[in-house]
């Protein structure tokens, strides 16, 4: 990741303006999630998208592999029960460090045909599952976390695409503009080497 961009729109879609994203934003991932959201959205009639934290439990990461294999056992294991229970998705995901402890975690934001699944907490609530069972811990612990806000996401999670519907460009905007927070340039850098720092289902 080397390009930055600095500008609040990105082909006319608005970047989020928090104030982690004043250092710019990788440009790579933002044409990512415009790829995504395209893709989607030029075949489906409704879309649904909701994105997420996956985190590790407080100071233990260093227990933990460093490079990515956690994530991508949890991104196969949870697509295929997402297929499996008749809703397939698309994802994209990316790494970031926290400034103050160190700790690493991913946000990951997911796309599905709304005329299947509509709602974010049956996900969340089959992440979380998955997630601590590779982290080999038990209980309920927090480690996959919603990412919402009010002026973003509906009741259910989530923010509907309606290709045939006038209000389409604000919903698009609207999912571009959170999306845009995960190319943030903020808590990127220290990767391990021949670590990537993002990801994304392949597109045919």
């Amino acid at each position: 990741m080397r390009k930055k961009h600095y500008d609040t729109a990105y082909y006319g879609h608005p970047i989020n303006q928090s104030t982690k994203c004043e250092e710019g934003c990788y440009e790579e991932i933002l044409e990512r999630a415009k790829d995504l959201l395209d893709f989607m959205t030029s075949r489906h009639n409704r879309v649904f998208m909701t994105t997420f934290v996956l985190k590790y439990p407080p100071y233990s990461t260093s227990h933990y592999p460093q490079d990515n294999s956690l994530l991508t056992a949890f991104l196969e294991s949870f697509k295929l029960d997402c297929k499996r229970s008749g809703y397939p998705a698309k994802h994209l995901w990316v790494r970031e460090s926290s400034k103050e402890t160190g700790n690493f975690h991913y946000h990951v934001m997911m796309l599905f045909d709304y005329d299947l699944i509509y709602r974010a907490y049956p996900l969340l609530q089959k992440a979380s599952m998955l997630w601590q069972s590779y982290l080999n811990v038990e209980g309920y612990g927090g480690y996959v976390e919603l990412c919402s806000w009010p002026t973003t996401y509906d009741q259910y999670g989530g923010v509907k695409i309606m290709k045939n519907d006038p209000s389409f460009p604000q919903a698009y905007n609207r999912c571009f503009e959170q999306a845009s927070y995960m190319a943030k340039c903020y808590s990127k850098g220290d990767l391990p080497p021949y670590v990537k720092g993002f990801g994304s289902s392949q597109l045919s």
